[in-house]
C-alpha cells in the first residue's frame, strides 16, 4: 500500500476510470498477493484516490485483463506469438529473448522444433526456453503465482500460443526505465517476422497436430482451466 501511494504511475495502473481501486489490477502488478490481501491494500489506498487524482485528465482507463485479452486475441488468428518483457524472474536469465513451449487448449506441449530452428537461425545461439508451469497458464485473479501474463492469450482462443520473452542475465523489472535493450528487441522482432514468413508458407508448425489429437483421445481436454475465478471474500 505504501509503494502504491508513493508511486503515482503504478497507482494509475490499479485505478479504474471511476477513481476506485480494483483488487484484480493490484494482483496484476503484485502477482504474489492473494485476492484477500489485494482487498486489504485497496481499503488502505482508496481513500487517497480523490486527492491523488484531482484532475480527470490524470486518470487512466484500465481494462480488466479479461476484456483486454478479448481485444488482443482475434478469432481469425491461426497461431499467436505473445511477446512480453520477462526480466523480473529467477528461472530464465539469458541476454536476449527466450521462447516457451506451445500452449494449446490448456495443454503445455513440447517446444516446437520448427521454432527452435528459427530461433537458432536468427540468433546464432542455442535456444533459450522459458520453463513455464501450469500455474502460469491459469487465469489471473486466484492468487496463484504467474511468471507474468505472457501466456494468458490462450484463454481466449483454440489457436496455439507461444510466448516470446524479452530476457536479461539478472532479474530486472520489465517496466523499469532504461531497461529496454534494443539488441534484444531487434532479435525478437526478427524472430517474429521469420516465424510469420515460415508459418504462412507452411514451413513452420507450432505443434504436432496428430500427437495433440492422440493426447486428447487418451487424456481428454483441459478446458476447465479456461474458467475464470469468481471473486472470493
Amino acid at each position: 500500500a505504501k509503494e502504491l501511494i508513493n508511486d503515482k504511475e503504478k497507482l494509475k495502473k490499479v485505478t479504474t476510470k471511476r477513481g476506485t481501486i480494483d483488487p484484480d489490477l493490484i494482483m496484476m502488478e503484485y502477482t504474489d498477493l492473494t485476492f484477500s490481501e489485494a482487498k486489504r491494500v485497496k481499503k488502505l489506498v482508496e481513500p487517497l484516490i480523490k486527492s491523488t487524482f484531482s484532475r480527470r485528465s490524470d486518470r487512466v482507463v484500465i481494462l480488466p485483463l479479461v476484456d483486454s485479452l478479448k481485444k488482443e486475441v482475434d478469432k481469425q488468428m491461426d497461431a499467436i506469438l505473445s511477446v512480453d518483457a520477462t526480466k523480473g524472474n529467477r528461472v530464465i536469465k539469458v541476454e536476449g529473448f527466450a521462447i516457451t513451449p506451445t500452449v494449446k487448449e490448456g495443454w503445455i506441449l513440447k517446444v516446437s522444433d520448427d521454432l527452435i530452428d528459427i530461433y537458432e537461425r536468427v540468433t546464432g545461439k542455442q535456444v533459450a526456453v522459458v520453463p513455464i508451469t501450469m500455474q502460469d497458464i491459469t487465469p489471473y485473479g486466484t492468487g496463484i503465482y504467474h511468471i507474468n501474463s505472457m501466456m494468458q492469450p490462450w484463454l481466449m482462443t483454440s489457436a496455439p500460443v507461444v510466448g516470446v520473452a524479452i530476457t536479461a542475465k539478472l532479474p530486472v523489472a520489465g517496466c523499469a526505465t532504461g531497461a529496454t535493450y534494443i539488441t534484444s528487441l531487434e532479435a525478437a522482432t526478427r524472430f517474429c517476422i521469420e516465424v510469420a514468413k515460415d508459418y504462412t508458407s507452411g514451413k513452420c508448425k507450432f505443434y504436432d497436430e496428430s500427437e495433440f489429437r492422440k493426447i486428447i483421445e487418451i487424456f481428454g481436454g483441459m478446458e476447465k482451466l479456461r474458467k475464470l475465478p469468481t471473486r472470493r471474500s
